[in-house]
């Protein structure tokens, strides 16, 4: 777990040393040797929560669903990489379209994703070790970000809520408790969606 702590709340992880200046007007920076790919705290703590929640995932569909206004996925790559160092997150493959796929490594990723959740490690469920192999594009998490974005035609709907809002691969009982289901993925919508009351919905 003190891994956990150190990715979600150690700020002086992301400190940058100046140097010199290199020409008049410019300064040179040094990156921090715990984050060398220059990664900051909030960033790593939202691929993790992310993770959390789709289990793979690619860097364009995390950056479409944590930081859609950026030019490129490069700052999540980069996040992807410095987590990958400190052994939270790793590659299993890529996809047929050679988008690399990510997923969270061991009890310490689980743990980690599971403090930027919220959740204990028993609700975290596995790391899905092996399933970025097979190519896929991961039609759940496209789901997902359809909701949390909307639509992008003219005058279309406004996404709703958050991927932290979503969980994937969990059993639930059905009524009267006799039989299990495990949908793809289960959204509890937020209350301001649906007036006082928070709906799950499956599917």
């Amino acid at each position: 777990m003190q891994r956990a702590g150190a990715v979600a709340h150690d700020d002086q992880a992301d400190a940058v040393e100046p140097a010199e200046p290199t020409r008049p007007g410019r300064t040179a920076f040094r990156r921090g040797s715990a984050n060398p790919n220059g990664s900051t705290t909030a960033l790593r703590a939202d691929v993790l929560g992310a993770l959390g929640v789709l289990k793979v995932a690619t860097a364009d569909q995390l950056q479409r669903l944590l930081r859609p206004g950026a030019a490129s996925n490069t700052v999540i790559r980069q996040a992807l990489r410095d987590l990958a160092l400190n052994g939270l997150v790793a590659s299993d493959g890529n996809t047929r379209n050679r988008h690399k796929t990510w997923r969270l490594e061991g009890t310490a990723g689980l743990e980690a994703a599971g403090h930027v959740l919220g959740l204990p490690r028993a609700d975290m469920g596995s790391t899905a070790r092996g399933a970025g192999r097979s190519g896929a594009q991961h039609a759940v998490n496209e789901t997902i970000t359809a909701f949390v974005l909307g639509g992008t035609a003219p005058e279309a709907a406004g996404g709703v809520g958050t991927v932290t809002d979503w969980a994937t691969e969990v059993e639930f009982l059905l009524p009267g408790g006799k039989r299990k289901v495990r949908p793809d993925g289960v959204w509890q919508a937020p209350q301001r969606a649906f007036g006082e009351s928070s709906l799950p919905f499956m599917f």
